[in-house]
C-alpha cells in the first residue's frame, strides 16, 4: 500500500527523533527525519519529564503530529517518544488455503460448521449440542475399521429416522435383516426366539379370508351354496382356519369321501392336522360327532369323518350320500403347512 512519505514501520521498535518543547501543546513526529505516522496513541511510549504519559488521556494523535492534553512550557522535557510500530493486518485467509497441519489444538466454532467434502475424526469426537447430518446425494457411512464396534448410546429417547419417508434398514453384513414401513417393520429373514436354530424361526405371520367349498372324492361342480364364510390365520407354518359353509343345492357331489376344500394353505400331509366341528346341519343320518382329518395324498383339503353312536369305536369318513342340499359344517381347522 503507497504511503506520503515515509512508510510506517511495522512490528519494530523505534525511538522517534528528538523535539524541543516550546509554548504549544502540537508538536511533529519525525523518524530519521521523516514524517512519522504512528496508527493511535497507543501505539507510543511518550516520557515527559520523567513520567510516563497515558495515551488518549495525557496525548493524542493526529496524522504525523502528537497533541498533549496541555500546552508545554520551554522548561519541560520530551525524554523520548518510542514507536511501537504498527498493526499489521494479515487479512482473511483466502478460500481452501488452511490446512489441517496449522490447527494445533481443537476447533470449536461457536455458529455452523459444515464440510462439504470427507470428515475423518482419528481420536474421539464430543458434540454438546445438536449434530445434524445432511446427505443431499449419496449416503451415510458410519464405520468401525480395524474390528472395532459401533455403539450409539443416550439417557434418553433415542430415535433413527430415514426424515424423508425412506426405508431403515439393518443390515448383518451386506444381509438386510429389518426393513422399515410406513405401517411398522418386516424382517425378510424371520425373528428367532429362544434360540438360533431353524425350530426358533418365525418367518411369517399373515391373517386374511377364504372360500370354504363341499365336494367329493369323486368331484362335483355344480353344487350351490348359502353361506361361504372363511377366515385364517398363519403363524410360521402354522394355520388356523375358521370357517362355515352351507349347501343350498348339493349338485353332482358324489365319491366316498367327502371334503371341505379351498383351504387357504395346502397341508403338510399325513397327520398334519385336524379340524374341529362345532356344528353340521342337515346330514342324511344323525351322527354323535362330525370332525375333519388333514392327510392323506389331497393336501388341498379336509376329510369329514364322524363317530357313529355314543360307543367310542373308530371313526369313519362321511360318504357324500349322506349329503342333502341344505348340509352345512362350521368349524376350525388347525394344521401345519409344507
Amino acid at each position: 500500500m503507497p504511503f506520503i512519505g515515509k512508510q510506517p514501520e511495522v512490528g519494530a521498535y523505534s525511538k522517534l527523533d528528538a523535539i524541543t518543547t516550546s509554548a504549544t501543546a502540537t508538536y511533529n513526529l519525525t523518524l530519521d527525519s521523516g514524517a512519522y505516522y504512528p496508527t493511535s496513541a497507543n501505539h507510543l511510549l511518550v516520557s515527559l519529564n520523567g513520567v510516563m504519559q497515558a495515551p488518549q488521556d495525557s496525548f493524542t494523535v493526529s496524522g504525523s503530529t502528537i497533541v498533549f492534553a496541555s500546552t508545554l512550557a520551554s522548561t519541560d522535557s520530551i525524554d523520548f517518544i518510542m514507536a511501537l510500530g504498527d498493526v499489521l493486518d494479515i487479512g482473511t485467509p483466502s478460500d481452501g488455503t488452511v490446512t489441517s497441519s496449522k490447527l494445533a489444538g481443537a476447533l470449536t466454532t461457536p455458529s455452523t460448521l459444515t464440510v462439504g467434502g470427507n470428515a475423518t475424526v482419528s481420536g474421539n469426537a464430543t458434540v454438546s449440542g445438536n449434530m445434524t447430518v445432511n446427505t443431499t446425494a449419496g449416503q451415510l457411512d458410519i464405520e468401525a475399521l480395524g474390528g472395532g464396534s459401533v455403539a450409539v448410546k443416550s439417557n434418553g429417547s433415542l430415535k433413527i429416522s430415514s426424515g424423508g419417508g425412506g426405508a431403515t434398514d439393518l443390515l448383518h453384513g451386506t444381509t438386510e435383516v429389518l426393513n422399515t414401513l410406513s405401517t411398522g417393520f418386516s424382517a425378510p429373514l424371520g425373528i428367532h426366539l429362544g434360540g438360533t436354530g431353524t425350530a426358533n424361526r418365525i418367518d411369517d405371520y399373515e391373517v386374511g379370508t377364504w372360500t370354504p367349498t363341499i365336494t367329493g372324492y369323486g368331484g362335483g361342480s355344480t353344487q350351490a351354496y348359502s353361506a361361504q364364510v372363511g377366515k385364517y390365520t398363519k403363524i410360521g407354518n402354522l394355520v388356523i382356519a375358521q370357517f362355515r359353509v352351507r349347501l343350498s343345492a348339493k349338485g353332482n357331489i358324489s365319491g366316498n369321501y367327502t371334503f371341505i376344500g379351498g383351504i387357504p394353505f395346502n397341508h403338510s400331509g399325513s397327520d398334519a392336522g385336524t379340524a374341529t366341528m362345532s356344528y353340521w346341519w342337515s346330514l342324511g343320518a344323525n351322527h354323535s360327532t362330525v370332525q375333519g382329518e388333514m392327510g392323506g395324498a389331497t393336501p388341498n383339503v379336509a376329510w369329514v369323518t364322524y363317530l357313529s353312536g355314543t360307543a367310542n369305536n373308530g371313526t369313519s369318513y362321511l360318504n357324500t350320500s349322506l349329503l342333502t342340499n341344505t348340509t352345512g359344517f362350521q368349524g376350525t381347522m388347525i394344521y401345519q403347512i409344507l
